[in-house]
C-alpha cells in the first residue's frame, strides 16, 4: 500500500531560519489543514509538540528521528548502504581538508539522537566487515 507523507516546511529549513520565519505558537492549524488536504497518511514535523496526541487524527505524526528509525527498522540494508556512501563522501571531504563531523555526531546535532545510534551501529558493523578477512567460496 502506498502511503503519503506531508513534510512540514519546518523540517526543510535550518533551525536558525525556522526561528525567524515560523514564530507560530498557535497549534499549527495551517500544517494540520495542509496534511488533511493532501490526504497524507503521515505528517513529518520537527514541531510535534504543537499537535495533540490523539487517535482521532486521520494521520500519524512523526519527527524526523522517529521516521528515520522506522526506515531503519524496515530496511536496514538500505540504511547501511547509504551509511557506507556517506562515509565515503565525508571521507573525501576530510581528505580535501574540510572539517567535518562524524555521521552520528551530525545526526545528534540535527535532533536525531535515536537514528544517530542506529547509524553508529551501522558504522561499527561496516568497520568490522572492512577489517574481516575475505573468504573465497
Amino acid at each position: 500500500m502506498t502511503q503519503r507523507i506531508f513534510v512540514d516546511s519546518n523540517v526543510l529549513a535550518s533551525r536558525t531560519i525556522r526561528d525567524w520565519l515560523f514564530l507560530l505558537h498557535i497549534d499549527d492549524h495551517h500544517v494540520h489543514a495542509a496534511t488533511l488536504a493532501s490526504r497524507a497518511d503521515k505528517l513529518l514535523t520537527s514541531n510535534d509538540r504543537d499537535f495533540p496526541e490523539s487517535d482521532d487524527l486521520p494521520y500519524e505524526i512523526y519527527t524526523p528521528d522517529e521516521l528515520l528509525v522506522l526506515i531503519d527498522d524496515s530496511a536496514p540494508y538500505h540504511v547501511r548502504s547509504v551509511t557506507r556512501e556517506q562515509i565515503d563522501y565525508w571521507q573525501k571531504r576530510r581528505d580535501e581538508g574540510d572539517a567535518v563531523k562524524q555521521l552520528d555526531e551530525a545526526l545528534r546535532d540535527a535532533d536525531c539522537p535515536a537514528f544517530a545510534e542506529r547509524v553508529r551501529a551501522h558504522v561499527i558493523a561496516l568497520a568490522g566487515a572492512a577489517s574481516a578477512p575475505s573468504r573465497s567460496l
